[in-house]
């Protein structure tokens, strides 16, 4: 087997080594970073479930809600100012997902914001899904290393 020591781009003669096309194709493979998959598997590791996110709030419930600031959203979505607390409010969303009112599910998801440390996650109340009046509140807040921290709730919703 005769082993092309010439390679020719647009008619131009560019002489090969023996072995500098593979060592070529290595550099190329060091400098375009960590695999595809290196990503995928982290998340994967790291992912909590809605199962897991609901348990860590209920272990919280306790928290008062800031209903002070219109910008945290809790004001407008807590209707009893007397019962503030993260546990109240779970109590009023999961109540209000009667299936009378149409189709209800729970949703979650977790994001980084800052670097690999702090996630941004959100626990999501929907009912009435496919009806004319449908609804979603939740509550959102960050993690630390699956700490929570009480001063990020927020209550998203209104959709």
């Amino acid at each position: 087997m005769k082993i092309r020591t010439r390679w020719y781009v647009s008619n131009v003669q560019i002489p090969l080594r023996r072995g500098a096309a593979l060592w070529g194709i290595l550099f190329l493979l060091i400098l375009s970073g960590p695999p595809l998959w290196a990503n995928e598997k982290k998340d994967a590791q790291t992912q909590l479930s809605t199962e897991q996110l609901l348990d860590l709030l209920l272990k919280h419930q306790t928290l008062i809600l800031d209903t002070t600031s219109n910008e945290k959203g809790c004001k407008s979505a807590l209707t009893n100012p007397k019962k503030n607390s993260l546990g109240d409010y779970l109590a009023f969303l999961t109540a209000s997902m009667d299936p009378r009112n149409g189709q209800s599910g729970v949703s979650s998801n977790c994001k980084y914001i800052k670097k690999d440390s702090i996630r941004q996650c959100e626990v999501m109340f929907s009912t009435g899904l496919g009806t004319e009046d449908p609804w979603s509140y939740g509550i959102r807040f960050n993690l630390d290393k699956r700490e929570l921290d009480p001063k990020s709730l927020t209550c998203p919703g209104g959709s």
